[in-house]
């Protein structure tokens, strides 16, 4: 009998410390639950298919995470389909919030298992099954244990009782002894005292486990709402009457009360009750607060260290248990139970310890949840407000995000694009182009921009977007997705239009009176030349005279010797060699004067005729010249022009109107820093050097000039706006701004120059040849 009741004790104490010690919550999934010691796995409904398992689980069943995730729950559970739906009906009937399954691990045994699924819906908007599960196998060994020892001591006790009935009968009290009857009376009485205890213990951790689930099921609760579970499953958990939650301050200082029992309310008859309480004046129940671990006192009238007694009124304490409870070293709450009809135990500590730290856990999780819907809200909210369009495809290029302003640029509902591919989505615009530009980002690794896409709005009118490729990555650097970002630049582009061409007009005019030069003095010498036709043809008009009349007079066959006399006489007086050599001379000099006239006016014409915004192939050569020829009047006073252009020079695609602009304001940049270094000295004249040539896949043009050069302290800011060195009303500071933007953002070119201080200034512009530069990093 003694090792019975021995066994007996040792299996009821193994039953306890499995139930009483849950393992602890850990960070959840997907990320909260990937390290939580439970075991979980996150199950497609439809097919049965494990899309992810955390550690726990992988140790347990003993396959790698990788493995678990390319199998089905199906070659888990070995129940057959009939027998999981009989399960399920069972644990309807038996109003239980979980199910009993006999799950195989990777070696072949088989363990029972309790699951407890809810609906989980991931980020994509799937509905998974979440499934933490239990070992239940030692759990159903014990019961079945304990049901076995229970039913052989209730037979025992029903044979003995039998035995001693007969023997009383038999009158052999004698023989068997008081006193062994005694021994074997209270033997039997232990035993059902035991067995009531490991009934109620055994129902004590299955409420304490029910709570811990019940507390997995609050993943949307406010912290008001978990604190108040935590109150009223501490009562549950520990047996007690009266309980309270309180939150430290920061510093573990103080402690705020956050709720109590409804029996407190009730008891309880001290005014003024306090709300915050320092520490350093808390009773027994602050121990656990400096000690730093739970404390526990069962007889609260024994005097004791800590022991501050109660205010008048408060409910009386027979005995209590407090507990701390600890996030990264400092501890952030207590909680405090008190008056159970028996002891408080180890157990009692542990089971609180447990289900606290998974409360706040929980209470964390679920705040950074809220967090992070917040967040997303916010998110939403400011995407919304973005007057951009934004569109999100996954790496198949399937659409994942559009947003209202997609919608309201092409007219097309974000129902219609969803989840389709991109390439075959009903809207009007250059898909090459964008393809193109993905393919390219995706490749680079760099946000990719297409400055001028070509599409139809929502009201069928044509337009420009202006679009920004960027690939999203995970920290794994995995292409996860590509974001379009995209704006309607219609608008801009017109005006830059506008811009332009006004800034070309504007040059024109600060031009003008040299231009108007450069056509006057030609104009003049042309005049000055038609004046001495005129008169040379007045001179001419009596000889020719004279000329019909010695025609008629050798026709009647007779020229009279006065009219011989006459002509003599007039052509001695005219001096004819002088016209015969002058008169080609002088046409030959309008002719001169005409070109130079026709030839400053083409090229105007050409300079400020509209170019478009399409980029076409341009010859570069051509286009300095009739720049230099519109520009000349600015340098002519103050510099010599020399060129060198590369007869063979390849042609550029470029945006025409832009590069004439470009060259232009180099030039008169160079023709002022010449200005300025000699100044009003008419003696000294500067020089203007251009060449071109090829230089591998760039045409390069370098624009030279022997002015002051450039200061080593402005070197830095020559191309940002705005910046000029010119006097007040001297200078915008656009000009290179315009030039570095032109080159470099529009055409994927580059600007730099060699300068010396005194000496002069050489820009070189490099451009790509013969391809299209509309897409680049």
């Amino acid at each position: 009998m003694g090792y019975a009741m021995r066994h007996v004790f040792l299996i009821a104490l193994a039953f306890l410390a499995v139930i009483a010690s849950p393992a602890q919550a850990g960070a959840g999934l997907p990320d909260a639950l990937q390290s939580h010691s439970a075991m979980v796995l996150l199950v497609d409904p439809a097919d049965g298919l494990i899309v992810d398992a955390n550690d726990a689980a992988a140790a347990f069943y003993g396959y790698g995470l990788e493995q678990l995730r390319t199998m089905r729950i199906q070659e888990i559970n070995q129940l057959a389909p009939e027998e999981v739906a009989a399960e399920f009906r069972r644990a309807r009937e038996e109003q239980r919030n979980y199910f009993v399954f006999p799950h195989r691990l990777a070696s072949g045994a088989v363990r029972t298992v309790e699951v407890h699924s809810s609906p989980f819906v991931d980020a994509s908007g799937q509905t998974l099954l979440l499934s933490i599960i239990h070992d239940a196998t030692g759990k159903m060994l014990l019961e079945k244990e304990l049901l076995r020892y229970q039913t052989r001591m209730e037979e025992l006790v029903a044979l003995r009782t039998d035995a001693l009935l007969k023997e009383r009968s038999q009158k052999q009290w004698i023989a068997l002894g008081a006193g062994g009857v005694l021994v074997i009376s209270l033997a039997l009485v232990v035993i059902a005292l035991m067995l009531r205890r490991s009934r109620d213990q055994l129902a004590l951790n299955g409420e304490r486990q029910e709570l811990l689930l019940d507390l997995d099921k609050m993943v949307n609760a406010s912290q008001q709402e978990l604190l108040d579970f935590a109150l009223e499953a501490s009562l549950k958990a520990a047996q007690s009457r009266i309980a309270f939650v309180g939150l430290l301050d920061d510093d573990e200082s103080g402690m705020a009360l956050h709720a109590w029992s409804k029996d407190v309310l009730i008891g309880c008859g001290v005014q003024d009750t306090l709300i915050h309480f320092p520490i350093v004046q808390a009773g027994l129940w602050g121990d656990c607060v400096r000690h730093r671990r739970p404390f526990f006192v069962n007889d609260y009238t024994v005097d004791h260290p800590g022991r501050k007694g109660c205010p008048t009124g408060h409910v009386p304490i027979i005995r209590m248990l407090a507990v701390p409870v600890f996030y990264k070293e400092r501890i952030v709450a207590v909680v405090t139970v008190a008056n159970k009809e028996g002891d408080y135990t180890g157990s009692d500590s542990q089971a609180l310890t447990v289900l606290l730290q998974r409360v706040w856990s929980r209470l964390l999780r679920n705040r950074d949840k809220d967090s992070l819907l917040a967040a997303n809200r916010e998110i939403e909210l400011l995407l919304g407000a973005i007057p951009s369009m934004l569109v999100r495809i996954s790496p198949d290029k399937a659409v994942v995000r559009w947003n209202e302003t997609a919608n309201a640029l092409f007219g097309v509902e974000a129902s219609r694009v969803l989840g389709r591919p991109l390439g075959v989505c009903p809207l009007s615009w250059q898909w090459p182009v964008v393809e193109e530009a993905i393919e390219a980002c995706i490749l680079a690794g760099e946000p990719v921009s297409v400055p001028d896409l070509r599409f139809v709005n929502a009201e069928g009118k044509p337009g420009v977007l202006e679009l920004i490729v960027s690939a999203i990555r995970s920290d794994d650097d995995r292409l996860v997705g590509v974001l379009i970002q995209g704006r309607d630049v219609t608008r801009l582009r017109q005006m830059e239009s506008q811009l332009l061409q006004a800034q070309k007009l504007e040059a024109i005019g600060q031009l003008a009176a040299g231009i108007a030069h450069e056509i006057n003095t030609p104009a003049q010498f042309v005049g000055d030349n038609v004046q001495f036709l005129r008169q040379a043809f007045e001179d001419l008009q009596p000889v020719l005279n004279l000329f019909g009349e010695l025609l008629a007079a050798a026709g009647a066959g007779r020229v009279p010797g006065p009219l011989l006399e006459r002509a003599r006489a007039m052509a001695e007086d005219l001096d004819m060699d002088f016209l015969r050599k002058e008169l080609p001379l002088s046409i030959e000099h309008i002719q001169e004067g005409i070109g130079r006239i026709s030839n400053v006016v083409r090229s105007m014409k050409e300079y400020a005729h509209p170019g478009g915004r399409e980029k076409l192939l341009t010859d570069l050569n051509r286009m300095l010249e009739n720049t230099l020829v519109v520009a000349r009047s600015e340098y002519k006073y103050v510099a010599d022009l020399e060129m060198d252009l590369d007869p063979d020079l390849p042609q550029v695609i470029c945006l025409t109107d832009d590069i004439k602009q470009a060259f232009l304001n180099v030039v008169i940049n160079a023709t002022h820093a010449i200005q300025e270094k000699i100044g009003s000295n008419p003696q000294e004249r500067g020089r203007i050097r251009i060449s071109t040539a090829q230089s591998g896949d760039h045409v390069e043009i370098r624009i030279s000039d022997t002015g002051t050069g450039i200061p080593e302290s402005i070197r830095s800011r020559v191309f940002d706006p705005f910046f000029t060195t010119k006097p007040v009303g001297k200078g915008t500071g656009q000009g290179l701004s315009i030039v570095y933007s032109t080159i470099v953002d529009k055409h994927a070119g580059t600007i730099t120059f060699e300068t010396e201080e005194g000496k002069g200034t050489t820009f070189i512009i490099r451009l790509p040849v013969e391809k299209d530069t509309a897409f680049h990093p």
